[in-house]
This record gives C-alpha cells, sequence and structure tokens, in this order.
C-alpha cells in the first residue's frame, strides 16, 4: 500500500493512565468494575474521589426536593408535571453559584439544558454517522433509555443505576457521557456561545464585509478544475478557473482531477481588482474539539466563528487582502493575536498541533470583533482544494480521523465498554479508508 494511504500509528496514552485527560473529564473514565478495585482507582485520583462525592451530593438534593413536593394531584399527569418542575427549580438552585444563574432565568436555562442534551446527543450520532461503517455502528449507538433521556434528572439516575452485565456498566457510562457532553454545550449557552447568538456573528461579519472589503453586488460562478498529482498523495499540481457558464466547465472529476464549482467575489486594492472565495463558518460540535486538546474549558477556544480568504495568486492576491483586511475591519490596536504563518517557512501552521499536516500552508490570526474572538484565515487556492482531496492529512477529514483515532474515539467510545481495540492496525485502517473512499 502507498505511504499516503496508510493510517499514521496509534501514538496515545490509555484514557485511564492518562493524568491530563483525568484531570481534566473525569466522568468520561471508565471506572472499574470491581468494587475494592473501583476505591483504590479513587484514591489514586482525588478528581474522580471527588467527583463521586459531588454527584452523590447533588442526587440527595434532588431527591429531598422531589420527596418535599407533595400533593394532592388530581391525577399521575399532573403528579409527574409537579416533580418536573420541583426537580428543575432544584437543579438550578443547586448550580447557581455554578454558573451565576439567576432565578428571572429558570425556563430560559432548562431550556438551555435540553437544548444541550439535544447537541450532545447530535454530536454522538455525527461521530458514528461521519467515522464509522455501517457494520461498527450497528454495535456503538447509544443505549435507548440514554438516547431517551431528555433531563438530566433523569441522566444521574442512570449514571447511578445498578446492574452488573455489561449493558448495566455500558448504559452507566453512556449517562455520565451525556451529562458531561451536554454540560460543556451549556456552559456554551450561558458564556457567550450560544450557537444562535454565534449564527448571528457570523451574519454580522459577512455583511460587514460585503460593506467595507468587497465590491457591492459583484458576483461570479466559476469552476475549479483542478489537475491533481497520484504520486503527490493526489495534491494539485494545476489548476483552470473557468465560469461555470463555459462548456468546458462541464468536465466529469475523476481520481485525477477534482472539479468544484463555487462562487467568487471581488475587492480592489492598490488600484486592482482581485478575485476571493470566502466563506465563514461557526464551528460545529465544539465538546469534541475540547476533548481532543484536553480542555474542559471553550474559553481556551479562539475558533469558535471563523473566516477563511481563499485566494488565487499566492502573494499578490493575498498579501493584498489582509493589508486591505487590517485597514477596512481589523483595525482596532491590540485586538489581534496569535499571528502564525507558515506560507514562506518550513513546517505547520501551529508548530503545537502534531497532527497538522506541513503541506497545510496557510496565514491567520485571532481578532477581537463583537467582543468574541474571530479566527481569520488566508490561502491559496491549491492549498484550499488540497484540504478536500488530497490523500495525506493536509486533507481535513484525514487530519481529523487522525487526531480522532488517538485523542477522542478511544476516550468517548472506550475499549472497556465496547471491546474496540483503538492500537489495532487493521481497525485504524479502516476508518482511514473510509475517509478516503469519501473523497
Amino acid at each position: 500500500m502507498p505511504e499516503q494511504m496508510k493510517c499514521p500509528p496509534p501514538n496515545f496514552v490509555d484514557p485511564e493512565d492518562d493524568q491530563e485527560l483525568i484531570n481534566q473529564f473525569p466522568n468520561l473514565i471508565v471506572r472499574p468494575d470491581d468494587e475494592e478495585e473501583q476505591a483504590r482507582f479513587e484514591d489514586r485520583y482525588s478528581v474522580i474521589k471527588g467527583e463521586s462525592v459531588r454527584f452523590r451530593e447533588l442526587l440527595r438534593h434532588l431527591t429531598r426536593r422531589r420527596s418535599a413536593c407533595r400533593g394532592p394531584w388530581d391525577d399521575e399527569e399532573s403528579r409527574d408535571a409537579a416533580l418536573k418542575i420541583a426537580t428543575r427549580d432544584a437543579m438550578h438552585e443547586y448550580y447557581a453559584d455554578t454558573y451565576r444563574l439567576s432565578t428571572d432565568n429558570v425556563e430560559r436555562d432548562a431550556a438551555y439544558f435540553a437544548d444541550s442534551i439535544n447537541a450532545a446527543r447530535e454530536t454522538m450520532s455525527y461521530l458514528l454517522d461521519e467515522y464509522f461503517p455501517l457494520h461498527m455502528r450497528k454495535g456503538l449507538e447509544m443505549d435507548s433509555r440514554v438516547a431517551g433521556a431528555h433531563d438530566p434528572y433523569t441522566l444521574i439516575r442512570q449514571c447511578a443505576g445498578g446492574g452488573s452485565d455489561i449493558m448495566a456498566r455500558i448504559r452507566r457510562f453512556e449517562a455520565r457521557r451525556q451529562l458531561t457532553l451536554a454540560q460543556m454545550e451549556f456552559e456554551l449557552r450561558v458564556d457567550h456561545g450560544d450557537p444562535k447568538k454565534l449564527d448571528e456573528d457570523i451574519a454580522w461579519f459577512t455583511q460587514k464585509c460585503d460593506q467595507v472589503f468587497f465590491i457591492p453586488n459583484r458576483s461570479e460562478q466559476v469552476v475549479i478544475v483542478a489537475d491533481l498529482d497520484p504520486a503527490n498523495a493526489y495534491r494539485v499540481k494545476g489548476f483552470k478557473v473557468i465560469p461555470r457558464s463555459d462548456p468546458e466547465s462541464r468536465v466529469v472529476p475523476t481520481l485525477e482531477r477534482a472539479v468544484l464549482p463555487i462562487d467568487v467575489r471581488y475587492f480592489s486594492a492598490n488600484g486592482k481588482i482581485y478575485r476571493v472565495y470566502f466563506e465563514a463558518r461557526s464551528k460545529p460540535h465544539v465538546t469534541l474539539k475540547l476533548i481532543a486538546k484536553r480542555q474542559r474549558h471553550h474559553e481556551t477556544l479562539t475558533d469558535l466563528p471563523g473566516a477563511k480568504f481563499v485566494f488565487f495568486e499566492e502573494d499578490t492576491e493575498l498579501m493584498a487582502g489582509i493589508d486591505k483586511l487590517r485597514r477596512v475591519l481589523v483595525r482596532a490596536p491590540g485586538s489581534v493575536s496569535g499571528e502564525a504563518s507558515n506560507t514562506s517557512r518550513a513546517g505547520a501552521v501551529d508548530p503545537t498541533n502534531t497532527y497538522s499536516s506541513h503541506e497545510y500552508r496557510a496565514r491567520k490570526f485571532d481578532v477581537r470583533l463583537r467582543n468574541r474572538i474571530f479566527e481569520m484565515q488566508f490561502m491559496y487556492l491549491p492549498i484550499w482544494v488540497n484540504e478536500m482531496v488530497s490523500h495525506g492529512r493536509d486533507n481535513h477529514q484525514l487530519y481529523r480521523i487522525s487526531k480522532y483515532l488517538d485523542r477522542v474515539l478511544p476516550v468517548l467510545l472506550p475499549t472497556k465498554r465496547y471491546g474496540i481495540d483503538w492500537r489495532s492496525p487493521e481497525i485504524r485502517q479502516e476508518l482511514w479508508n473510509l475517509q478516503i473512499a469519501k473523497i
């Protein structure tokens, strides 16, 4: 098999021995099944013992409040509704100091957490659908009782559920996993990272660029036809930009030819007019990135919203675009940080990211706009195409699966619960090949 088609070998510490992971995500660690072993494990890791104590105290608090909720009720439906409200209020009270919650926002915060549980479930569905073949997915799907839990109290009860068989153990782990992901999603929503607000800021940024950076009411539909080099992991060796109305644009993509229809905008600088492809987005499934980075708190991320500017000439257009953006939008002193580039040097854009390919060449910086951090990326068009079509790790999906195989999948789908050996070359290669097949 050519080197470019091989999945990189495993490079990770088993989750139970990963000190960084345990300190950041103690509730994602599989507890020993034997009670004596579990006691020793908790003594070894104070944060895990502390989480056990905290869960018990929370459950006692909720149970007391539910017990204090007495009728009379007209029917069982009225009783359930009253218990649900009592539990919601008790949960909100318990976490008031943690998240600076106000009694004026109980219903809003409860809706936030319901959305967060849905987001956690969607993240696990995305992980299975995107990275696993069907024959593996079926054995990894969430227990229906956990998947059907829409409130934190039910999940907490499931964490404490009985049973010593493998399904009971999986159910307890999946409930803890759901609570962990949902809590991280909730924190985003109460702290400036609500997905709806992120989308609003992305829409604002796009509109602002239309006003001050791009030439108004000027755009074009084109097709990028790129010749790919099989001797260089199918990276771009040449490309044409063809108007979509041109019959020449209607060619069929092949293994050695990529065909990408895109909409381009125009900007003016230095008395000249240049084309640029622009895309702005908010980052989905933030919890997966945090786990991969071994960072518990979303405040450490600087790329929740971001934008990418893709230029058709590497030097003149790219630098003209950056210079204009500095003058019309990124113009407040002290607002820019994290500038990095490997367009004129060897190495990765971010040398601290061991999974980043040296072939991925770009300039980037972080800028504060609307009192949040946006990540700006600037790149030459062939590099952007390689993100999608290369068979090397500059392909974004291959970069991601190589990282997930080491940093995410062994954590969220641990061997002790699901029986998958994440160090197996055969399993790793199968998941790598699945991503190759999508190109």
